[in-house]
Parts: structure tokens; C-alpha cells; sequence
């Protein structure tokens, strides 16, 4: 009875150690496949670890990138707004050049309108300098006119006296034929006694020839008047319308001369100012030429600048946006590798 309990005994611990052998062995298993799976899990996580190391180190490079591209963006910013203020003195310069080219072109139209009105002041100094040279060659006819009138007056004047030496011949002849009358009457009277009959005759011839005698000493007398009135006439005459004729040809010359010099000065005047305005327009038009040429290039200069700083500044942006998404998917991919990594710890 004790052997068989004993034996009962020893079966119940054989089945036990047999089952615990078996318990054993398929813990074992299980351990292994434990070991296995944790040895896999393992080489998992070193495997996603080296992955996120690399993600973390990419991160980083991105990052540091990402840094340079912002740095760069700023720069380019940076570039952008001096391009923008280069631009904004060259659209300052062009419309300064502008302005001084619309100087210049209102300093050309002035310049015109007094090349204009110099030309109309030659033209007119020219007519002024045709109407002196009209008005000496009036006052030289005046004076001609004058000179033939002195001339006329002098043959007056010469005839005068000729016409009263013709007088005093006359009045001489008189004079003789009133003698001659005399003599023959003195004669007569010597023979008056003799001849008695012929003293009545004598005696009206001595009354004709003495009545012709005096006659022709007052027609004498009388043309030797009107000559001296005459020649002393036309001496006054002659001489004050010379003197007149003088100083208005003298007065009338010296206003033309003045007035030839004046207009002479006013032409030189005009041209002097003329060449001074032509000079200066000249000069102020190479210069806006040059300024407004010089604008233009630093505008085309600053506006392909601004274009080159624009694109690489959206370059950069769209690389920053670039970098910013690898950075957030790796952010990503690193958050859930440490998600796998915490649910198999």
C-alpha cells in the first residue's frame, strides 16, 4: 500500500517534472523566439536609430542650409533693397536729367525766340542802316541841290552885275550922248546968232537930248538899284540857304551816323549774345544729353539688377520652402521612427 502510494507518488512527480520539462521547453521556445524577435526588434532599432542619426545629422544639414539659404535670402534682401535704392537715385537722376533736358529745351526755345528777335533786330538795324544810307544820299542830293541852287544864284548874281555893267554902260553912253547933246547945243548957241531959223530946232534937240539924257540916268540909276537890291537878295539868300542847307545836311548826317552806329552796336550786340546763347545752349544740351544718357544706363543697369536680385531672392525662397519641407518630413519621419522605437522598447 505504501509502495503503490509511493509509486503513485513518484508518477505524479514524474508527470509534473514531465510537464514542468515541457513547460520548460516551450518557454524556451518562446524565449528564443523572444531572443529572436528582440534580437530583430534590436537590429530594428540600431537599424532606425543609424536612420534617425542620419535623419538627425541630415536635419542638422538642412538646417545649416536652410540658415545659409536665409542668410543668402537676407542678402539678397538686403541687395534687393540697395538695388531698390540704387533704383530709386537713378529715377531721382532721370528725372533730374528729364528736367534739366526740359531746361535745356526751354533754354534752346529761348535761345531761339532771341536768335529770332536778334535776326529781326539785324533785319531791322539792316533797314534802319538802308534808310541812313537813303537819307545821306538825300542829304547829299540835298546838298547838290543846294550847291546847284548856290550855282543858280551865283549866275543871278553875275547876271545881276552884268545886267548892271550893262547899266552903267548904258547910263556912260547916256551920259555921253547928253555931252555930245551938250557940245552940240553949245555949238548951236555959238551959231545961234548965225543961224536964228535953225535955233528952235536946237534948241528941242538940246530939250530931247537932255530929256533922253535924264531918262536914261534914272533908268540907269534905277537898274543900278535893282541890281545891288538884287545881288545883296540873293547874297543873303544864297547864304543863309547855303547855311541851312549845311546844317540840316550836317545835323541829318550826324543822326544817320549815330543812328548807322547804334544800329552797328545793336548787331554786334545781338550777335555776341546770339553766339553766347547758341554756346551755352549748345553746352547745357550735351550736358542734359549726357546726364539723361548716363540716368538711362544706371536705370537699365538697376532694373536688371533688381531683376536678378528678385529672381534669386524667389530662388531662395522657393529653396527655403524646399528645405523647410525636407526639414518638417524629416521632423516627421524621425518622430515616428522614435514612435516605433518607444512602442517596441
Amino acid at each position: 500500500m505504501t509502495w503503490w502510494l509511493a509509486l503513485a507518488g513518484l508518477l505524479l512527480l514524474v508527470i509534473k517534472l514531465v510537464r514542468e520539462m515541457a513547460e520548460n521547453s516551450r518557454l524556451r521556445a518562446q524565449a528564443r523566439q523572444a531572443e529572436e524577435h528582440l534580437a530583430k526588434l534590436t537590429h530594428e532599432v540600431e537599424s532606425r536609430s543609424h536612420t534617425l542619426n542620419g535623419l538627425g545629422t541630415g536635419a542638422q544639414e538642412l538646417e545649416s542650409r536652410l540658415e545659409t539659404l536665409l542668410a543668402a535670402s537676407r542678402a539678397d534682401k538686403a541687395e534687393v533693397a540697395r538695388l531698390v535704392r540704387e533704383l530709386e537715385t537713378a529715377s531721382t537722376a532721370l528725372v533730374s536729367a528729364q528736367r534739366s533736358a526740359q531746361q535745356a529745351a526751354l533754354d534752346l526755345q529761348r535761345a531761339q525766340r532771341a536768335e529770332a528777335q536778334h535776326r529781326r533786330d539785324a533785319r531791322e538795324a539792316q533797314r534802319l542802316a538802308a534808310l541812313a544810307g537813303t537819307d545821306r544820299a538825300d542829304a547829299l542830293a540835298i546838298k547838290t541841290a543846294s550847291a546847284a541852287a548856290a550855282a543858280d544864284a551865283e549866275r543871278a548874281r553875275r547876271q545881276a552885275m552884268e545886267d548892271r555893267d550893262a547899266a552903267v554902260s548904258t547910263r556912260a553912253a547916256a551920259l555921253q550922248e547928253r555931252d555930245l547933246a551938250v557940245q552940240e547945243r553949245d555949238r548951236f548957241g555959238a551959231r545961234c546968232a548965225a543961224a536964228e531959223a535953225g535955233k528952235s530946232v536946237a534948241d528941242q534937240a538940246a530939250a530931247a537930248a537932255a530929256a533922253a539924257a535924264a531918262e536914261a540916268q534914272a533908268a540907269a540909276d534905277a537898274a543900278a538899284q535893282r541890281a545891288a537890291e538884287a545881288e545883296r537878295d540873293t547874297e543873303t539868300a544864297l547864304r543863309e540857304a547855303v547855311r541851312c542847307a549845311e546844317r540840316e545836311a550836317d545835323a541829318r548826317i550826324a543822326e544817320l551816323e549815330a543812328s548807322v552806329r547804334a544800329a552797328r552796336d545793336e548787331v554786334q550786340q545781338a550777335e555776341e549774345r546770339l553766339a553766347q546763347a547758341s554756346s551755352c545752349h549748345a553746352e547745357a544740351l550735351q550736358a542734359a544729353m549726357a546726364r539723361s544718357a548716363a540716368a538711362e544706363t544706371s536705370l537699365e543697369a538697376a532694373t536688371a539688377a533688381r531683376r536678378t536680385a528678385e529672381e534669386r531672392a524667389a530662388a531662395a525662397d522657393e529653396s527655403a520652402a524646399a528645405a523647410g519641407e525636407s526639414a518638417a518630413a524629416a521632423e516627421e519621419r524621425a518622430a515616428a521612427a522614435e514612435e516605433r522605437a518607444a512602442a517596441v522598447e
